[in-house]
């Protein structure tokens, strides 16, 4: 860790009668992981009959589909803003019942929901019309282009156009453009990568062109104007995961390093443990290397966290959360972890901050925890519901501190690598262990024998070519069989 990388405070206390926090909602009709949520505000008008601000959450799943969640916002008499009860505005579907992995509403004089996932095709639907049927709605414009599995959907914009990202284990990320009164995106850049893409985001339009950030397998942060590579991040040490850009600092006295005024900064999150915050500032690149973004600012890390898969961010407020059952809620100006919300689920796949303040966690359980610091609101949980949520976080505490940290995801699933004391057989061949690999929610996992003394590369790289997978899943198997590699050496 380097001099300008202060460490976190080590509180971690989870959300109890001393937090402020208390679960206010659960959204449960997902069946599977959930493993997108997408947090807006929906303009009076857009929902028939609706003549105040609604704000809508979007979620999507490894069932197959994605669904919207609205509720009225209002101010009470006191001046204080009130909040209605959660209600279910749609689903959509996949249609051929592949997992969803990304979510995205895009406003203006046309909204759209936007959809990708194990198809490789990102999926575009009217909204809300198409959410007017009973059954999910599985019609809609496809944008092809995309190879493998798409890992995330982000939008900008960008005066009278809307500027879409997508990002893929292909080992690309892609532009599309479509103006505010249609409804057809255009294909603009594909920015190539030499490993799988898990996040990507439109930070701004440089001389006409989209300035596209994206978060990599190969453990760098890249920065595109149009199809050019300008810039790189160096500094985590595990795979990238999620990308989010931040408001604005505040410069904090004694906080270094100090930033500069207007400063535009950006969040990652990572397979090593820690969130980073970053500049966009050239002056942060080392002297004569203008192709280097620099080190991170802050370093948003706890001793215990050992993937950290998703954040969100509001105002000086980062949220973020992985494969701990937690979401851990920071100040990313100062780097302090401000609080910790235990979860009744260990893998954490999303996080969202709505725009009133709540927070929203989703897990592999399907559920869809909603907190809040508010007044009680109605449809909040009764008391009964919960006790059995504190009871669940409970016990995925103690399970966590039994284990010493769950598995990890591997590509699309999380995969089993139980090391035995005795050896086991694959196709009549002995091994330390063999690992199961889920890469399709259409066929049963794949196995991996593995050997203590074997290379995880050149094992990545045979079971990629055995089973005809795409070479961009090689560094994630790769990442995994390295993972397991100390318990498969007991």
């Amino acid at each position: 860790m380097g001099d300008n990388e202060p460490v976190a405070g080590e509180r971690e206390a989870a959300a109890g009668p001393s937090s402020p926090w208390r679960l206010a909602h659960v959204l449960a009709q997902h069946t599977s992981d959930v493993k997108a949520l997408h947090a807006c505000v929906l303009e009076p008008g857009i929902i028939d009959g609706a003549d105040m601000p609604i704000e809508a959450l979007f979620s999507a799943s490894r069932d197959g589909t994605a669904r919207a969640w609205v509720r009225q916002l209002s101010c009470g008499a006191d001046g204080e803003q009130r909040r209605g009860p959660w209600g279910e505005h749609g689903a959509w579907a996949d249609p051929q019942g592949r997992y969803l992995n990304a979510v995205h509403f895009v406003g203006g004089s046309r909204p759209q929901l936007l959809t990708a996932g194990l198809s490789g095709e990102v999926l575009v639907f009217p909204f809300p019309a198409a959410a007017q049927s009973g059954a999910p709605v599985s019609k809609g414009l496809r944008l092809s282009g995309h190879e493998a599995n798409v890992t995330a959907l982000h939008s900008f914009v960008d005066g009278t156009r809307h500027l879409l990202v997508s990002s893929s284990w292909d080992g690309s990320a892609r532009t599309w453009s479509r103006a505010d009164d249609e409804e057809t995106w255009t294909s603009l850049d594909t920015m190539w990568h030499d490993c799988a893409v898990w996040d990507a985001s439109v930070c701004g339009v440089h001389e006409g062109e989209p300035r596209v950030l994206t978060s990599g397998a190969d453990r760098f942060v890249r920065l595109f104007h149009g199809s050019s590579l300008v810039r790189v991040w160096a500094g985590h040490d595990d795979v990238v995961r999620a990308l989010v850009p931040l408001n604005e600092p505040r410069v904090l006295d004694g906080a270094m390093p100090e930033f500069y005024a207007a400063e535009s900064l950006f969040l990652t999150t990572s397979n090593d443990g820690s969130a980073r915050v970053w500049s966009l500032d050239e002056r942060r690149s080392p002297p004569g290397v203008p192709t280097s973004g620099g080190e991170a600012l802050r370093v948003l890390s706890t001793p215990r966290e050992p993937f950290v898969y998703a954040a969100a961010a509001q105002g000086s407020l980062a949220a973020t959360a992985g494969e701990e059952g937690a979401v851990r809620l920071w100040s990313w100006e100062s780097a302090a972890l401000q609080d910790t919300i235990a979860q009744p689920s260990i893998s954490i796949w999303a996080v969202a901050l709505l725009p009133c303040g709540d927070l929203a966690a989703a897990s592999n359980t399907g559920r869809i925890c909603m907190y809040t610091t508010g007044h009680a609101e109605d449809g909040e949980v009764d008391e009964a519901e919960r006790r059995a949520h504190d009871e669940a976080c409970a016990e995925v505490v103690k399970r966590t501190q039994r284990s010493g940290g769950p598995t990890a995801e591997v590509i699309a699933a999380s995969g089993d690598a139980a090391p035995q004391n005795e050896r086991q057989l694959l196709d009549g061949v002995p091994y330390d262990a063999v690992l199961c690999i889920d890469v399709s929610d259409d066929a049963p996992p794949l196995q991996l024998g593995l050997n203590a003394a074997d290379d995880a590369h050149e094992a990545a790289l045979a079971f990629v070519a055995k089973h005809s997978l795409p070479d961009s899943y090689v560094a994630q198997i790769e990442d995994f069989i390295q993972l397991v590699a100390p318990r498969v050496a007991r």
